[in-house]
């Protein structure tokens, strides 16, 4: 609304063609100087000439109002000055009309009200204009009858005073029109000061009935601008709910990237983040100024500020604070429709109270800090109670990240502003412990079900891009999980088969729990990382977790997993099955998983939030390494029960007679035996490790070899002869062959003592075998005890027969023998040897 123009004023100038010295301002009019300004105007309109144009529009001195208008009234024109005036009235009215067309009710009453003042100051100067012809025919009698100029100071006093009067309402209309133009350019304190002085000018006009009348609308006029303010605030109201969303996200978004640039700068220490953050963040104020005013919102405080202004000065500042706290009491009433809204809400929220820190900072005592940490208690029970609601039916743990990922920065925000987060940062603790207990639960069951249902079968890959998936899976290297690069195809020969498809060591069990390890390991540290990262030192604000506490807390909860639902379930196959395929597999799977618990202990050392030298251990490794020992001593024990069952299908005639022709062929349950173990080693035992086959190997070899050589020392068998000795030799032979042709020069020698009991029994002369430098070179393997046995066998048979020869072998059995006795009873006993050690310790 642009702006009224000015009530035309009379020029301090005085009159047209008088000097300014002419006619005193405020004070009497001498005779002399009545009859010099009747003369100036005489002077400035001849008689029979046309009267000079005279400027009553543009007249500035309300004194000289009267001297002119006599001047008029001599030169005739006070009809062109009656129409000039009614053309400048007509010309007001139509700008008037045309500033009140914006529909402020207030305004146009004022205006209203200032018509009927215009009407009151239209008959004022009728009035003045029939005093001034009066004035005038009084001057002129004074001037042509000299004997009544004894009257004229009277009338010129009373003349005086009247022009005084109509100056003074004057003034008061031109102040009460330049507050409605103040008022209309919305400068509500201006016209505030308008209207002081309108009522400060007042006192002494007050018997005037256009005063008087304008004094009673005074306080209308105030009410209005007060109205107007009111207005004004209600506006900014709403235009501040509307931003508050816009600033909680600004905040919310500029803590969360400082925390970030903070984590890039603390040098690994997750720990130290808040507080870099909050210099990154900006001080507080500082960091308000630029949360309110950005490119992408921008808060403006002057309504709220020129609200307070002007009822502080109409002294009604506890009534705008008391609607102020009403208005805001309303935000704490709004609830979220649901935990999937938390997120707007909280925007909402941390908009609010950075606009409440803003006033508080920038207001004296209109808002109160108890008032403002009353909305803030009540708020967050309201989200308090929300998250309650969530967590007694979320169990999924990624609605839980993202309610962490939604509550850490509102609570890092809101705390960097002096905001008491005690609560909630306790409501996040609980938050971070419910979660924790899903990502627990729901590994295990994966991790049981993985298990259950596990067909203990390697995992066949068709591709190097599948094969590289699964050690990726895992993060372990062995050497002997790689293909070789293909060699070089000589000229004319075709390449060499394609490495795949190929079968890997581990069955699907061992990614699968990889997976859901490092899952678990992951999603933990996404939860805890910025828990733990939100404690500023501050004894003030309980910390969600230690970083301390939260790297020893996700160790013992991978130790657990590991332990009770992989190694335990895994032992307990191992220690009910009979299935030698199924267990050589979980014997590979353990080994495997030993090296996915190294793997996940370095995982562990480089997400840990707490800075370390020392080593992450899992007990869960040497927990599988103890497995494996059992795996192995269950396939021992199976294949030497299964070995033994062969060995007692074994039908030696120790003692055979001579002449009856031998076939070469070995005995039927070695070739059985062989036949089995040919089975298990190309088909069961095919994918593991070599050092795993080596041993399996070496152990059932050395029970098979003790086995047989058991049968000959068997109690029962008291006698073996020569014939019996070369079928035995036969079947060793055979055995010899076997593991020859397994290419493992580890188990060659595996049967190495029954080849030197069968060269002892074959000796031409026993006695050889009492030369240490033979013995040591033929015999090595063999026990002196196993040797007085076996030729206390032949000599058994030799005593049979009456031949000479027949007596002379045994002559030297029975020397070996006894000089071996005496060797064996010169020598301590094991036990005697440990308990003289044990003794002397």
């Amino acid at each position: 609304m642009q702006p009224t123009l000015p009530a035309p004023r009379v020029r301090a100038g005085g009159l047209p063609g008088s000097s300014p010295a002419s006619i005193p301002l405020g004070g009497r009019y001498s005779q002399s100087q009545v009859a010099a300004s009747a003369g100036g105007l005489a002077a400035a309109a001849p008689a029979g000439s046309a009267a000079p144009p005279v400027d009553l529009i543009n007249v500035d001195d309300l004194d000289q109002l009267g001297p002119l208008i006599k001047s008029l009234l001599k030169s005739g024109k006070e009809d062109r000055y009656m129409d000039q005036l009614k053309a400048y009235i007509a010309v007001q009215d139509a700008e008037i009309e045309r500033l009140c067309n914006s529909n402020y009710q207030e305004f146009l009453q004022s205006v209203d009200q200032l018509l009927k003042v215009r009407v009151e100051t239209v008959e004022l100067k009728a009035q003045l204009t029939q005093l001034t012809e009066e004035f005038n025919t009084a001057v002129k009698s004074s001037v042509d009858k000299p004997v009544m100029r004894a009257a004229t100071p009277q009338i010129y006093a009373n003349l005086e005073n009247a022009l005084e009067a109509v100056s003074q309402c004057l003034t008061v209309l031109d102040l009460a029109l330049r507050a409605n133009s103040l008022f209309a350019a919305r400068k509500y304190y201006s016209s505030l000061r308008c209207l002081d002085d309108i009522r400060s000018k007042l006192g002494p006009i007050q018997q005037f009935e256009v005063t008087k009348y304008l004094g009673e609308c005074l306080p209308k006029m105030q009410e209005n601008v007060r109205m107007a303010v009111n207005a004004d605030l209600r506006d900014w109201f709403v235009t501040v709910r509307e931003n508050s969303r816009a600033v909680g996200q600004v905040a919310t978004d500029m803590m969360v990237t400082a925390t970030r640039r903070a984590a890039m700068s603390s040098n690994g220490y997750k720990g130290s983040r808040m507080s870099v953050a909050i210099s990154a963040f900006g001080l507080e104020d500082d960091g308000l100024q630029n949360v309110m005013d950005n490119d992408q919102v921008h808060v403006d405080f002057k309504p709220l500020y020129q609200s307070i202004h002007i009822h502080g000065v109409m002294g009604r500042l506890p009534d705008l604070m008391a609607e102020f706290e009403e208005q805001r009491e309303y935000f704490t009433l709004a609830q979220p429709a649901g935990w999937s809204a938390l997120e707007p809400y909280l925007h909402d929220v941390t908009g609010f109270f950075l606009l409440e820190r803003t006033i508080l900072n920038t207001t004296n005592q209109f808002r109160s800090r108890a008032a403002v940490d009353l909305l803030w208690d009540q708020t967050v029970a309201n989200i308090t109670n929300l998250v309650n609601e969530f967590l007694a039916t979320g169990d999924d743990p990624t609605q839980y990240l993202r309610l962490q990922a939604v509550m850490m920065p509102f609570i890092q925000t809101l705390q960097m502003y002096s905001y008491l987060v005690n609560r909630l940062v306790e409501t996040m603790a609980t938050i971070f412990e419910r979660y924790t207990d899903l990502m627990k639960q729901s590994c295990s069951e994966k991790l049981h079900q993985a298990v259950e249902e596990d067909d203990c079968v390697p995992v066949t890959v068709h591709s190097p891009i599948e094969h590289d998936s699964y050690k990726s899976r895992l993060h372990v290297s062995d050497p002997s999980d790689t293909v070789p690069p293909p060699a070089p195809t000589p000229a004319g020969t075709k390449p060499p088969p394609p490495p795949y498809p190929r079968n890997l060591p581990y069955s699907k069990v061992v990614p699968t729990a990889a997976d859901l390890l490092y899952a678990f390991v992951d999603g933990y540290y996404k939860f805890a990382t910025n828990l733990a990262s939100a404690d500023t030192g501050n004894g003030d604000v309980p910390t969600v977790v230690a970083a301390a506490d939260a790297d020893d807390l996700v160790r013992r909860s991978v130790d657990a997993l590991m332990m009770r639902y992989l190694r335990d379930p895994l032992g307990a196959i191992i220690d009910a099955s009979t299935n030698l395929a199924q267990i050589l597999q979980i014997l590979v799977n353990v080994a495997w998983l030993a090296r996915l618990a190294g793997a996940l202990e370095r995982a562990l050392m480089e997400k840990r939030l707490m800075p370390s030298s020392s080593r992450v251990v899992l007990q869960a490794g040497e927990s599988f390494k103890q497995c494996r020992k059992t795996a192995e001593k269950r396939i021992f024990e199976l294949l030497n029960h299964k070995i033994s069952d062969f060995l007692g299908l074994a039908e030696y005639d120790f003692m055979p007679p001579a002449d009856v022709a031998r076939s070469k062929m070995p005995s039927p349950y070695l070739r059985d035996l062989v036949n089995f173990l040919t089975t298990v080693m190309y088909s069961t035992l095919e994918n593991l490790p070599s050092e795993i086959k080596t041993f399996i190997y070496f152990e059932a070899f050395d029970h098979l070899a003790n086995g047989m050589l058991d049968l000959i020392l068997a109690p029962t068998v008291r006698r073996i002869n020569l014939a019996f000795v070369d079928q035995f030799a036969t079947d060793v032979t055979f055995l010899e062959r076997f593991v020859n042709g397994l290419g493992d020069k580890n188990v060659q020698d595996t049967f190495l003592v029954l080849r030197q009991a069968v060269t002892l029994m074959v000796a031409e002369h026993p006695t050889e075998v009492l030369d240490p430098a033979v013995a040591h070179k033929r015999y090595s393997r063999l026990k002196r005890s196993v040797m007085v046995q076996l030729l206390e066998k032949l000599n058994n048979a030799a005593g049979m027969f009456a031949h000479r020869a027949d007596k002379a072998k045994r002559k030297e059995y029975e020397t070996v023998i006894a000089t071996l006795k005496k060797e064996i009873a010169r020598s301590p006993s094991p036990t005697k040897t440990a308990r003289a050690v044990g003794g002397s310790a």
